[in-house]
């Protein structure tokens, strides 16, 4: 059982994209979230699971500062403010297959600046605020 389990895909989405993009343009959380959705249909995996896969988006690591403001924004939707809705709104938009990918097929990310070992291997597609947007 995950804590998780009665959090729908597109609000779960909206909430990384929160931990993860808060503070980005609109275009950088679209994105965040087309990376999500591009693993979705590359790993014929749920989104559900691709995005709780371990390791995966650093604002669902336990030592991340973002997670505890994650779940206390799950669990209280008094708490939502106009960034949590431009998220909701982005998440809403690609899984219901209004917002285009802007990102060229990424399915990976990280912030400007950062070298992760991962990257090493792949297609840098945009950058996008204070994100850059790699495919596999």
């Amino acid at each position: 059982m995950s804590e998780w389990d009665g959090v729908d895909d597109t609000t779960l989405m909206a909430l990384v994209l929160w931990g993860e993009a808060r503070g980005e343009p609109v275009e950088g959380k679209v994105g965040c979230g087309w990376v999500m959705w591009n693993r979705h249909i590359k790993r014929k995996q749920t989104i559900k699971k691709v995005i709780l896969q371990p390791l995966q988006f650093s604002c669902l690591k336990e030592n991340d500062p973002n997670l505890a403001k994650i779940r206390n924004l799950r669990d209280n939707s008094d708490l939502y403010d106009a960034e949590y809705w431009e998220c909701y709104w982005v998440a809403w938009g690609i899984v219901n297959e209004y917002l285009r990918d802007n990102t060229k097929g990424a399915d990976h990310y990280n912030t400007v600046g950062c070298d992760p070992a991962w990257d090493d291997n792949m297609t840098l597609t945009r950058t996008i605020g204070h994100h850059e947007f790699f495919r596999s």
